[in-house]
């Protein structure tokens, strides 16, 4: 249980304090996915979007390198169907 429990101190001060669940000292991370958000302790918001770009880069790359067509109307299509939700979630509109 507790090797997917951590601890993620959010301000400029971090915090001392050592927490354990059932004498197994919980880490403390830098930054954390939950939901799908990376949070960092200071709230940035760069390492979740370089993530989103990396990911959205890899797969523009997979439909360039899978689709045989230069049919530009179908990569377009594909693009707007699997790398723009991709790149659109939990994102800032």
């Amino acid at each position: 249980m507790a090797d997917k429990c951590n601890t993620l101190s959010i301000g400029k001060t971090p915090i001392d304090a050592q927490f354990h669940i059932h004498d197994t000292r919980l880490p403390q991370l830098s930054h954390c996915r939950d939901l799908g958000v990376v949070i960092t302790y200071d709230l940035s918001c760069s390492i979740h979007i370089h993530q989103i770009c990396v990911k959205a880069h890899q797969c523009a790359n997979c439909i360039l390198h899978c689709f045989v067509s230069v049919n530009v109307r179908l990569l377009l299509r594909a693009f707007i169907v699997y790398v723009r939700p991709m790149s659109e979630y939990n994102s800032v509109k």
